[in-house]
Order: structure tokens, then sequence, then C-alpha cells
């Protein structure tokens, strides 16, 4: 039996890999245990490696071939495939790997007497960890070993043309198996560099090559990852414009225009690209969704609807198309139900929201806003919070930490300290957790703790935009010298101008307040000229100040949000002023600030300030609405929403605010009626009614 199996194991096709490497002693190791027992051999051309990757090749028995890099990726990869001895060729990158599934599959797949090649669906991470955030493409990574088997290219090197030219008949298949490539990943150090290599080697090509789409495409491509938007766009454009039909590259190539288009803020071009395109590429998931989201972000929920149902019915194009895992599954659910919540169609939006967590529960977005309607339908935090603890495994302290997220974003803070209290009791609290505690404890008032938590932080070197803005409150409302003098060494380490001269004008303020000249003069000295050229800056650019105007805000914002109402006073009436912007627009940004953070009587009193100064803005006359009906005072809703209205139809919010409160005062005479008649049978079927409406309205 055993010689049996031994013929029979000598008569199985083998499989070489070949490989190129660089200095891929991070990754290698894994690259290569991934295949360890599948191929015969392994062909590794090392293109000048300084680090261990020759240690490492050599002791998984590798043949290492040393190579001059002229750069030419085929060239390499050729170099490879000569010295390779096995019946069929399989060619990986350092930074990928060969998942068990895909092991088992490939050892089926070789002894096919008629196929030359087959297609790999390469799962490229694209976040900070191996999660969710997955880029699928095809790309042919097995083939047979055959001399006339060439890549071809100087980069981006193609095997296709070389097999398809041996013979009209070759079948190269597309399968399931999977490719797991981490070299997308935000975290790889190295990947600026490759990148600026690509693109120098691309435009060397392109003077020998003038106009050819692949090029083009590929250049846009490495300009994207390196988030310059507008030179990637302008290369896809002009891919685009001789682009042939037939080519590989091409539905890809109408997802890339429409992303770029997407993150420069051009919806309406990007709705128009894409309706151009679909007849093209009718099942291409991708498609819709960008015009889902584009349709999000121009307010036109009912048509968003359309598009992220579509992208629902079509599902996953993994085995045909470049796609973002998850479009067709639970990103399809997550932006319906924002659809939905912009239509303010609370259970359906609710129920899309579960979806998406029940498809992919590590994609936690959907939880956040999915709490906020949840407490809108409960009212009572006590219930919603039961309801949350349902759905979470609360044995676990990651279950906990989640928990106490949520609290904390609907500004349950005591319920968020006492979450993350009962982990600290059995768990070392990771960074994270530290930190939001270290927020619902500033939110309780408990500043002598927040200022020693915060400064155990940053004695551990740790830096935060927010955790930095949270820290200047502590310290703020801590009243402390000591502790306002350390922020001046953190202001000058700030890399953010515009948050820098925000903070270092509201540390001036806190120490006018304390009368501690000296150490206002200290300040002064070394941030006058910053904020010179930060004005200066200003004047010659309207964006800059914008920024500066957004940044002020989410500030004030902070402060408020933590309750330090008489800080927040302080500051807004200082540093509002200086922005440079009419009377009843100052006003309204600070009613809106309260508003948010429900000191109705505060912007109730800004509002009304503002429409003393001009202001003809309809949300005005919206909040003011809001802020009647919560104080049931209905006809005055009802006129201050019709205003809103009268000023701006298209916002459907206003329109649903009018039906509510017409309802609510006929709900109002209706339940007067049944008390003093209770035999009104009528009243009772219209009270009914009435309150099943309310209800549909949230």
């Amino acid at each position: 039996m055993f010689w049996m199996e031994r013929l029979n194991e000598m008569k199985r096709p083998t499989i070489s890999l070949c490989m190129i490497v660089k200095d891929e002693e991070e990754n290698l190791k894994r690259c290569l245990d991934s295949v360890k027992g599948l191929v015969k051999e392994i062909i590794l051309v090392d293109t000048g490696s300084t680090d261990n990757t020759l240690q490492i090749a050599q002791a998984y028995g590798a043949k290492i071939i040393n190579y001059k890099w002229v750069d030419d990726f085929s060239k390499a990869r050729n170099k490879s495939l000569a010295a390779a001895g096995g019946d069929w060729i399989l060619y990986l990158d350092a930074d990928e790997e060969l998942p068990e599934v895909s092991r088992q599959m490939l050892k089926k797949i070789i002894n096919a007497p008629d196929i030359e090649g087959y297609f790999f669906q390469v799962l490229n991470y694209t976040g900070k960890k191996r999660d969710y955030s997955q880029l699928v493409h095809q790309s042919c990574r097995l083939f047979r070993n055959r001399l006339d088997y060439q890549f071809q290219g100087k980069i981006h090197e193609q095997i296709l043309p070389s097999i398809y030219q041996y013979s009209s008949q070759t079948q190269v298949l597309k399968t399931d198996l999977k490719i797991i490539h981490y070299g997308y990943m935000s975290a790889n150090s190295k990947r600026k560099e490759k990148l600026e290599r690509n693109i120098r080697i691309l435009n060397k090509e392109l003077e020998r090559f003038r106009s050819n789409s692949f090029l083009e495409y590929h250049l846009g491509l490495s300009y994207y990852e390196l988030a310059d938007k507008k030179k990637a766009l302008a290369w896809f454009k002009k891919a685009y414009s001789h682009l042939e039909r037939g080519y590989s590259f091409s539905p890809t190539l109408i997802r890339n225009i429409g992303l770029c288009l997407f993150d420069l803020q051009e919806y309406s071009e990007v709705i128009g690209f894409i309706d151009y395109e679909l007849d093209n590429y009718p099942d291409y998931t991708d498609l819709y969704y960008l015009k889902g989201l584009a349709l999000l972000k121009n307010i036109n929920y009912s048509q968003a609807i359309k598009e992220f149902e579509q992208c629902l019915l079509i599902g996953e194009v993994c085995g045909k198309y470049t796609t973002t895992v998850g479009v067709g599954s639970f990103l399809g659910h997550y932006n319906l139900a924002n659809a939905y919540k912009g239509r303010y169609e609370r259970e359906k939006a609710i129920k899309h929201y579960r979806e998406s967590l029940s498809v992919e529960p590590d994609f936690l977005d959907p939880l956040y806003p999915l709490t906020k309607l949840l407490k809108e339908k409960y009212q009572n935090p006590a219930e919603l919070i039961s309801y949350l603890e349902t759905e979470f495994d609360l044995s676990s302290w990651q279950g906990f930490i989640i928990l106490a997220d949520l609290c904390a974003s609907i500004r349950e803070d005591a319920l968020a300290a006492n979450y993350l209290a009962r982990v600290a009791v059995n768990t070392k609290l990771p960074l994270e957790a530290r930190l939001l505690y270290a927020k619902s404890q500033l939110a309780l008032g408990r500043y002598n703790q927040v200022y020693r938590d915060f400064t155990c932080l940053i004695a551990e070197g740790i830096e935060s935009e927010t955790f930095i803005i949270e820290y200047f409150i502590a310290c703020w409302l801590k009243n402390s010298a000591e502790g306002i003098d350390k922020l001046t060494e953190i202001i000058q380490g700030l890399s953010d101008q515009g948050l820098k001269y925000i903070l270092s004008s509201m540390n001036n303020i806190c120490c006018d307040n304390q009368q501690n000249m000296g150490l206002k003069n200290k300040l002064k000295k070394g941030i006058q000229k910053l904020i010179n050229k930060y004005r200066q800056n200003d004047a010659e650019q309207k964006h800059t100040i914008n920024d500066y105007q957004h940044k002020l805000i989410y500030v004030l914002e902070k402060i408020l949000r933590y309750n330090a109402y008489e800080l927040f006073d302080t500051l807004t009436g200082k540093l509002i002023t200086d922005l440079g912007i009419d009377e009843w627009e100052k006003d309204f940004i600070i009613g809106e600030i309260y508003y948010k953070y429900g000191y109705y009587n505060e912007a109730s009193r800004e509002f009304l300030k503002s429409l003393d100064h001009g202001g003809e803005d309809d949300r005005l006359y919206y909040y003011l609405g809001c802020i009647c009906e919560k104080r049931e005072l209905l006809a005055d809703a009802e006129n201050l929403y019709c205003y809103a209205l009268n000023n701006n139809e298209r916002l459907l919010k206003y329109h649903l605010a009018v039906v509510r409160v017409a309802l609510k005062r006929a709900q109002k005479i209706s339940s007067w009626v049944l008390k003093e008649k209770p035999e009104a049978a009528y009243f009772l079927k219209e009270e009914k009614t009435l309150k099943y409406l309310l209800g549909k309205l949230g």
C-alpha cells in the first residue's frame, strides 16, 4: 500500500511558488507558512534585501536568486519562472498569504486537464487591522509552467496576454479561492515608498507608450492611495477618455472615478456619471452604492433608498468585479438605515441598523445612531439600557466597554462610568477605555480625578486631538495655575495650527480670569507670531477661515458637552466675536450649540437675539418651534414651523414638524372633550388614530 501511495504522489501535479522580494522580514514567514507542504519548491528572486529576508527564506529551503533591480517587474518575475520546475506556477507577494480553505481547494483544481490558469480573489485589508474593511479584486495567480508563458510590462505586470496568445481555446477560470493581502493596511510604513517608486516607473513608461489607458489608470490608483484625489481623478479621466470597453479594468476605472468625485464632494457629478455608466454595468453593486451615498449627501433620501435597495438585491459581487466588501450586505443595510433616518422613518431605520449588525457584528458604526433612535423610542434611559444589555455579551469586558461608549454617546455618563468601573475590578482597562472613563468623570464634574487621569495619560506619551481638548477643559475647570502652565508646553507642540491658535486664545482668557498676568504675558510671547501668521493666512484663504470657525465651534461644543456652562459663556462672548461674521449669525451659532446640549432657555435667548439682529434663516424659526413644542406651546410651535417651511420648502423635517404639531393639537382637543364627555365614542376612536399617527411620526 505504501508504494502505491508513493506512486500516486509522484504522479500528482507539482507547484512552484515564485516570488520577488526585498526587505520583507516582517511578512515573509507568514507567507511561506501558508504554503508549507503545498508547493514543491520556493523560487525567491531577491532584489537587494539588507534585513533578515534571506535568512528566513533559507530556513524554508527556498532557492534564492540574487538579482539587480532594473525598474522592471516582469524581468524579475520571469527570472523566477525560468528557474521553476513544477507543473504549475503559483505567484505570491511577501505581504500575502493563502488561507487554509484555499490550500485545500487548490490541491483539487490542479488536476483539471484542459485548464491553463485560475483567477483568485485577492482580499485586500484596507483598515488599521484585519477586520471588515476589505477590497476584493480578481487576479490570475496560478497557471501552467510553460516556456511561452511570460510576464509582460515593466510595472503592474500581466501574465494573461501570453497565456491567451498560446491558444485561442485557452481556458482561464474564475474561482472562489482567496489570497489575503496586507499591503494596503494603513499601518504599512513601506507603502508610501513603494507608491512613489511605482509613480516614477509609470511616468517613464508613459514616455514610451503615450495615451496608454492601462498605465494612466494605474498612475491614478497610485495618486489615490497617496490621498491626492485631484491628481488621481485627472489620470483616471485621461484613461477614460480613450478607454476600450473590453479591458478588464474598465468597470474598476468607472468605480474609481466615482470614488474620486465623491471624495472631492462633487456629488451631483457622481450621480450623473454613474447614471450614464449603469447601462454598461447594470450588475455592479458598487456603482449603485456610490450613487446612493451621493444622493444621501444631496439630501435626496427617497432616491437613495432605491439605490441601496438595489445594492441588497444584487448582493456582493466579489467573483466578478473589484468591490468593497459589504456594499451588497452590511454597508448597504447601514446606509439604507441612514436614508430612512433622514426621512424620519424611525422603525425602518432601526430595522436596517439591526440587519447591518446582524450581518457583520464587528462593524459597530450602526450602534451609535441605533442607540440614539432607541433613546427617542424608549424615552426612559433605564429601558434603553435594559434593551442594549440583551444585545451584548456582558460576560466579556469588551461588551461592557462598547456599552459604556454607547452610554457616553447619549450623555448617560454615570452609566458609562459604572460599566467601566465594573470592568476595572477584574481587568486592566485598555487605553481607549481609560480615556473614556476619564471623559465620563469630566462630564460628572470630578475635575481633580480627571486632571490626575489625564496627566498620567500624557506622561505615557498618549496623543489625541480630542484627548488634548478634554485635558485643557479639565485644567481650566480645575482652575489650577500649575495645570495651565503645563498647557503652554502642549500648545507649542501641536501640529494643527488652527487648533493651536484656538486653544492658546482660550488659555489666555482663562489666565485673565485668574488674574495671572505674568503667565498671560509668558503665553503671549510664545504664540503672538503664530496668531499673526494664522490671521494672515485667513485673509488669503477663505477655506482657512471656515476651517478655523469649525474647529472653534467643535472645541466650544466639547466645553458645553462637559456641562461647563460658565466657562462656555465666558469663552463664546470673547471668541465668537473675533470670527468677523454678522451679529445675527454669531447669535445663531451660540444658540445652536446651546440647543444641541439641552440648554433651551439660553438657546431661545440667543435665537431671539439673532432675529432682533436681522436673522432670517429658516433654522431659527425651526429651532424656536422645537423649543415651544417641548414646552407644550403648540400653537406657537405650529406658527414657527410654518415660518420655517415658508422660507425653505425642501426640508422634509419642516413638513413633518407642522403635521406633528397639528396632530398634537388635535389630540389635546380630543383628550379635553373625552375628559368632559367620556361617552363621546367618536372622539375615543379619533384619539386612537391620532396616537397611532404620532407614533409613526416618531
